[in-house]
């Protein structure tokens, strides 16, 4: 028997999921949206409900994905989001009307967008801190998003600019160890990894 598969958009790059709603995210840089799939009717045993729910406009070229569960808000890092100050973007998308079993935010309307460094690549979500790190590839970079007030119910902090570290050229993937309260940044360019507090 065949392993299921789901058909999302033009060249599927970041993933996350959200366990408390059973929904899988999926960043598809090619089209500029990100997919909705319901993960409970889309799993290992059963491949019945193994297509997108839902479809949600975000920025350029968005390239990963990552989920706060306590808000039911996800994070997008769109890569190729220029505006003319030459800032990226992340999306901010609300999962409350816009997850496996509600679809009624997952509209054709652009999703809310945060100005952040230039080509964000990666997102990470650290719970504990209710921060979200953004990796910027091209000014060495990581944006620190306050999810308190960038959030899904909660957008007063979203149309200012972040503040910012200085990590080295090229950042690239971001993870965080939350109990050790660590976020980890690997730099491209000098083949090491930068390491945070929180």
């Amino acid at each position: 028997m065949p392993w299921p598969v789901a058909t999302v958009g033009t060249n599927p790059v970041g993933i996350a999921v959200d366990q408390a709603t059973n929904t899988i995210y999926v960043a598809n840089t090619g089209d500029a949206t990100v997919s909705v799939i319901n993960s409970a009717t889309c799993k290992v045993t059963s491949k019945s409900g193994c297509r997108p729910v839902g479809t949600v406009r975000v920025g350029t070229d968005p390239a990963d994905v990552s989920v706060d569960p306590a808000t039911n808000t996800i994070y997008v890092a769109n890569t190729y989001d220029h505006t003319s100050a030459e800032t990226g973007t992340v999306s901010v998308v609300n999962g409350t009307t816009c997850d496996a079993t509600h679809i009624s935010g997952c509209t054709s309307q652009i999703a809310l967008q945060v100005p952040v460094g230039i080509d964000p690549i990666s997102v990470a979500f650290d719970q504990v801190a209710k921060t979200v790190y953004v990796t910027n590839w091209k000014d060495q970079t990581v944006s620190v998003i306050k999810t308190a007030r960038c959030n899904a119910a909660q957008t007063s902090g979203s149309k200012a600019p972040p503040g910012t570290i200085t990590v080295g050229s090229a950042p690239s993937w971001t993870v965080v160890n939350l109990p050790l309260e660590t976020v980890y940044v690997v730099v491209h360019s000098t083949n090491s990894v930068a390491v945070l507090g929180d």
